[in-house]
């Protein structure tokens, strides 16, 4: 789940199609984005990597071509490519 926060108050908005558990968010083409992370298995309680990316626009998150392979990762903001 992705809260907003105003200043004063928080509410909640829209949640991703994948957790991003230990995952990064930056900015993209001026839009919230997560990327990659761990997902929890619930069958055998580990965790499972995965590198999915989505980005959160006003209709809710859009998942994004996947990074092509896993690993740590840091998120920066960039301007329109």
């Amino acid at each position: 789940m992705c809260d907003s926060f105003d200043g004063t108050a928080v509410a909640s908005t829209f949640s991703t199609a994948y957790p991003h558990i230990g995952g990064s968010l930056g900015i993209y083409k001026g839009q919230p984005t997560t990327v990659s992370g761990n997902s929890e298995d619930a069958e055998d309680s580990h965790h499972v990597k995965h590198q999915k990316v989505e980005t959160l626009s006003t209709t809710g998150w859009t998942s994004l071509a996947d990074l092509p392979r896993y690993d740590f990762n840091d998120s920066i903001a960039v301007d329109n490519l």
